[in-house]
Order: structure tokens, then C-alpha cells, then sequence
């Protein structure tokens, strides 16, 4: 009996896509939000009376902005490495089926002497030997993939923290009795 899963793989691709829609809305929003909360900030500075106070002030926000905007945008590079490689992996597994598929067509050849069957089975020890190597690409596509992966989880926290920082740094400063306006 056989069994048809091609409901089930359609699922999990359009899952697969709607994830990556959803991550690369993610990505644009830290960076647009950074980008807004550095305008914001720098909008604030204008209208004090004393800007230059305000402005080493509001640093570590500026600056914070800076590396969330920046991070968010390197966010994008990484993940399209990612998508390569997970594209590469995907082509090696593929090429690694029907490289096995096709050894395995072929019928192995028991011959005395030895010689005799290693001539009679060098075509399918060739493909034996592109199965092999697909695999090798695979495992290596793979790895490298996951490297991306974890670059680009790590630059979007980076991002969201110095978000979050960039926002709450006014109010901190204010509530631990710091001084926006700057005066005499």
C-alpha cells in the first residue's frame, strides 16, 4: 500500500514560506523602528532649549539605535546565506537519492578473479562514489546553515535589546533623576 503524502508536503512548505514572510516582516520592523527611534530622538534634541546637553543625554539611545538598525540590516545578509546554503543541502540530498536510486539500479558483479568484478562494477562504484560526495555537500550545506541560522538569531536579539534600551533610556534617565532639559 502506498501511502500519499504530498497533502502533508504542500502543508509544510506553505508553513515553511508563511514563517519566512513573518521573519522577514520581523526584520524590517526592527529596522524601520530603530531607524524611527533614532529620528525620534534626534527630533527631541531640536526642540531643547539646551541641545547640546540633551544630546550627551540621549547618547547611549542614539547609539543604541545605531547598533538596532545596524544589526536588523545585517539581519538580512545572513539570512539570505542562510537560504543558500539550506538551498544547497536541499539540491545535494536530492542529487544523493537519485545517485543511490541509480547505484542501486544497477546489479553488483561477484567475479573471480577480483579484478574481473572491479571492472564490471566500476560504473557503479562511480556512482557510488557522486552519492558519497552529494552526501559530504549535503552535511556540510547543512552545518554551514545552521551557522547562518544562529548568526541571525543572535543579530535580531542584538537588535531587539538595543531597541528596547534605545526606548527606555530616556525614561531612565529621567526617573533616576537625570536631566533632559539642562539649564541655568
Amino acid at each position: 500500500m502506498q501511502v500519499d503524502y504530498s497533502d502533508l508536503k504542500q502543508g509544510a512548505l506553505e508553513a515553511r514560506t508563511r514563517a519566512a514572510q513573518f521573519e522577514k516582516q520581523w526584520m524590517i520592523w526592527l529596522t524601520l523602528a530603530s531607524a524611527g527611534g533614532l529620528v525620534l530622538m534626534l527630533s527631541l534634541l531640536t526642540g531643547m532649549a539646551h541641545p547640546n546637553h540633551t544630546l550627551l543625554a540621549l547618547l547611549p539611545a542614539y547609539f543604541a539605535f545605531l547598533v538596532g538598525m545596524a544589526a536588523a540590516g545585517l539581519s538580512f545578509a545572513t539570512k539570505s546565506e542562510e537560504e543558500m546554503a539550506q538551498s544547497s543541502h536541499s539540491a545535494s540530498a536530492f542529487n544523493r537519492e537519485e545517485y543511490r536510486a541509480a547505484a542501486d539500479a544497477l546489479p553488483t558483479i561477484i567475479a573471480s578473479p577480483r579484478r574481473l568484478a572491479d571492472e564490471a562494477n566500476r560504473e557503479k562504484d562511480a556512482i557510488a562514489a557522486k552519492c558519497n560526495a552529494a552526501h559530504d555537500l549535503a552535511e556540510k550545506s547543512w552545518k554551514v546553515r545552521v551557522r547562518w541560522l544562529w548568526l541571525t538569531r543572535i543579530l535580531l536579539a542584538t537588535s531587539v535589546i538595543a531597541f528596547v534600551f534605545g526606548v527606555a533610556w530616556p525614561a531612565l534617565f529621567v526617573f533616576f533623576g537625570g536631566d533632559l532639559v539642562g539649564g541655568s
